[in-house]
């Protein structure tokens, strides 16, 4: 579910915020002498993102991307000991 740290003797658990959807991007990273650079548009499906990456690859047969993936995080701290 998600990750339980101590700090200062109290618990804390961090996980991802249920009320967020998770985004999808890519950055094209092929180039000889510069990477391209161009990213694809943040996309709330993989699919979505993989369909930006086909068709930039077609274009221009770049064949190395950077996948991203965000979303928010939420920290739950526990009880005093």
């Amino acid at each position: 579910m998600g990750d339980t740290q101590t700090y200062l003797s109290r618990s804390f658990m961090i996980m991802a915020d249920p009320m967020s959807v998770p985004t999808y991007q890519a950055t094209c990273v092929s180039g000889e002498e510069a990477e391209c650079g161009e990213q694809s548009e943040a996309a709330f499906s993989v699919a979505e993102r993989e369909q930006w990456i086909e068709d930039h690859f077609l274009r221009t047969r770049h064949a190395r991307y950077l996948h991203t993936v965000s979303d928010y995080r939420v920290v739950l701290p526990g009880e005093w000991p």
